[in-house]
This record gives structure tokens, C-alpha cells and sequence, in this order.
């Protein structure tokens, strides 16, 4: 009988590791970012739909600030972004209006159904964290 058992367990153990397994994070919905000065106090808010595409290529849509970046100061802003599934690496570029003009670098890691990291921004310098959370559909 214990080695029935035994048997049982060894062969739980060679299924069980392929449940589940496979499961890249996935990035495709609408997100919430909030942009964090190294101060604490709040930098610059958006929501973006953001698709994988394949070669890591991500396409931002409907991106829209909620608190404008002070530097950037508009929404006529340029996204591009990248993200690799496997390690749920995460980067965005947002270019602002005018000659030279302020961009905005993030760089993340999608953990747990959420994506932290830093930003910087270069023309009007600032850095900081970031935190960007899927928003919920439906309910």
C-alpha cells in the first residue's frame, strides 16, 4: 500500500510542474500609470490601452494624460514602448511637443498583475518611481 502511495506522489510530482506553466505575463488592456517625483509628491498621471505585438513591440493607444507631466504640458505627446513576455520587462518613451523636446523614459518589470519601476526625464531633468496598474473592466 506505501508503495502505491509513493507511486501516486511521484507521479503527481512529474504532472503538476506543467499546470500552469507556460504562463507569461500578459500586458494587452487598458492602464493606469501614476509617475512618482523622488520626493513623493505626484508627477504626472495617464491611462493607455497597451497591445503586445510580436519582436516585444507594444502599441500604446488611447493614451491620454489625467495629470499632466509639468515639463511636457500637453497631450499631443508621441508613445512607443516595448514589453517581453518572458520576463515581463517593460519600457515607454513619451516624446512631448516643441524643438528639443522633454521626453519621458519608464522602465518596469510586470509582477503580481502590476508593472514598477523608474522614470526620468530628460530636457526639463526629473526622476522617480513608477507604478502602473491594469484597469478593471466591467463589474
Amino acid at each position: 500500500m506505501k508503495q502505491i502511495g509513493l507511486a501516486c506522489v511521484l507521479v503527481l510530482g512529474l504532472i503538476l510542474p506543467g499546470c500552469g506553466g507556460n504562463s507569461s505575463p500578459k500586458i494587452s488592456g487598458t492602464w493606469f500609470a501614476t509617475l512618482t517625483n523622488s520626493d513623493g509628491t505626484t508627477n504626472a498621471t495617464f491611462a493607455a490601452a497597451f497591445t503586445e505585438g510580436s519582436g516585444g513591440n507594444l502599441t500604446i493607444t488611447n493614451f491620454s494624460f489625467t495629470t499632466l507631466d509639468p515639463c511636457i504640458g500637453s497631450q499631443n505627446v508621441t508613445e512607443s514602448g516595448t514589453f517581453t513576455s518572458t520576463t515581463g520587462n517593460f519600457t515607454m518613451t513619451i516624446v512631448g511637443p516643441g524643438p528639443g523636446p522633454p521626453v519621458l523614459g519608464l522602465q518596469g518589470t510586470l509582477s503580481n498583475g502590476t508593472i514598477t519601476g523608474a522614470w526620468t526625464r530628460s530636457s526639463c531633468p526629473g526622476n522617480g518611481t513608477l507604478t502602473i496598474k491594469p484597469v478593471m473592466q466591467g463589474g
